[in-house]
């Protein structure tokens, strides 16, 4: 189904927190640099708590338009392991 709205905002107001988030890739699309580059760290949350020690880790790629994603699991924080 479809919203007929007259700005992107206004569409972005229907998605409730809990909503399944999907993804979309445009094909044959031409690959851009990203701005970032590593090595960094990061923290994150999965809706149980911020998982900050230990600090996950991000680092650049040898292709330049991808970044590479290594999320810790922490101890005191449910969920934050692989499943």
């Amino acid at each position: 189904f479809c919203h007929q709205k007259s700005s992107l905002a206004v569409l972005c107001s229907y998605i409730t927190g809990d909503a399944l988030l999907y993804s979309m890739f445009r094909e044959e699309a031409v690959p851009v640099p990203c701005p970032f580059r590593g090595p960094m760290t990061f923290t994150y949350n999965r809706g149980h708590g911020t998982c900050s020690n230990p600090l996950s880790n991000v680092d650049t790629c040898t292709d330049d338009s991808r970044l590479l994603f290594k999320y810790q699991a922490c101890p005191d924080v449910p969920a934050s392991e692989s499943s």
